[in-house]
């Protein structure tokens, strides 16, 4: 059996479906819930068993998961735990004394905040009216407090051209990295998708100006775009470096391996974009159980090394000899296949943009 981590090392817990704004990108949507919300004594019990399988990153989500109203309960049961934990959240919600109570835990969070353009119209378009304020403000706070704020942006045709002027804020408050991924084909961002797609000439000038910011800020762009942006770097150089999947085969990430996601009804899937592909459910078995035992899960880790010649979508890519593979997420839940690549997708769509050319099969340059 491909090898994996016989305990996941980071779980997403997913602790409320319930959330204050209606994102066009979301990967998530109402019918991808098959049951209630768990109730608070079963997310505790859930942090118990994740305590006592040895995890060793917790990350809460939703949902806006400060819209639990016990949600400092289930802070307060992590504080009792060896754990480290992430708070994903929007930020609208934060107030002074959310921000004063996070600050005066014993393990602060990494908070990951949502963060989609740099003008009011952009993100509130996006995100819902107002967003645009409440989540300034909710920065503020958190960073007023010396909280460490990680701000997230989906990066689409709707605020791609915003992309300086975020990166912009994002510096002006001190903020050293900018977490950047385009939207997935998952949940209510896929019913948007035609809305949110980048045409090839607005690719070409996201990746350009993403070069800039590169070149300009080491490292302050991280997160997929970032890999995408060096990805297009490589083929407009006709260069890659060593180290890179030369062999063409699927290379997925941690999830399903290393990393798993708890939804808010207990639905145990492989990361917060493949609610289509459900593994069991923590009411019904242990998680231990559901991730050493799930057929689902061991499909999943002897699909890792599939030459990307048998993967659909990816069998007639020219460039698939560079490629690491696509993120399976959006391709599964396309095509029910584990791995599949969305149509799509983004490094097909940078490659198109050199479809000129033709890349060697090893090290080398485009000739």
């Amino acid at each position: 059996m491909t090898e994996f981590m016989s305990v996941p090392t980071k779980v997403t817990l997913m602790i409320t479906r319930r959330c204050n704004l209606r994102c066009l990108h979301c990967g998530s949507s109402p019918e991808q819930f098959l049951r209630e919300d768990m109730t608070t004594n079963e997310i505790l019990g859930v942090i118990d068993e994740l305590a006592r399988c040895g995890v060793f990153r917790i990350s809460i989500s939703g949902g806006e998961p400060l819209m639990h109203p016990d949600f400092f309960t289930i802070v307060d049961a992590i504080m009792q735990k060896p754990m480290s934990w992430q708070l994903d959240t929007n930020a609208t919600l934060v107030t002074d004394e959310i921000g004063e109570r996070l600050h005066q835990l014993p393990r602060q969070p990494l908070v990951s905040v949502s963060f989609d353009g740099a003008t009011a119209a952009t993100h509130d378009r996006i995100r819902g009216p107002g967003s645009f304020a409440a989540v300034k403000r909710g920065i503020a706070i958190l960073t007023a407090v010396g909280l460490r704020v990680r701000p997230f942006m989906v990066l689409n045709r709707l605020n791609y051209h915003e992309l300086p002027g975020v990166v912009e804020f994002i510096q002006s408050i001190n903020i050293e990295t900018l977490n950047v991924t385009p939207p997935s084909s998952c949940g209510r961002a896929g019913q948007h998708a035609s809305e949110m797609r980048l045409s090839s000439t607005e690719l070409r000038e996201a990746l350009e100006v993403s070069l800039q910011i590169a070149d300009a800020y080491p490292g302050f762009l991280t997160g997929p775009w970032s890999q995408l942006t060096e990805f297009y770097r490589a083929l407009q150089q006709g260069t890659w470096a060593p180290g890179q999947n030369v062999d063409g085969t699927f290379q997925n990430c941690g999830a399903g391996r290393g990393s798993v996601t708890i939804a808010s009804d207990g639905t145990v899937v492989p990361c917060d974009l493949s609610y289509s592909c459900q593994a069991g459910n923590v009411r019904d078995q242990s998680l231990l159980d559901i991730w050493r035992h799930s057929p689902v899960f061991k499909a999943i880790r002897a699909a890792r090394g599939t030459p990307l010649s048998e993967v659909p979508g990816c069998q007639e890519c020219p460039r698939r000899q560079v490629c690491l593979g696509p993120c399976p997420a959006g391709g599964h839940a396309l095509t029910g296949h584990w791995p599949a690549a969305e149509p799509s997708c983004m490094k097909k769509a940078i490659g198109d943009l050199f479809q000129s050319e033709t890349l060697m099969s090893g090290y080398g340059k485009v000739p």
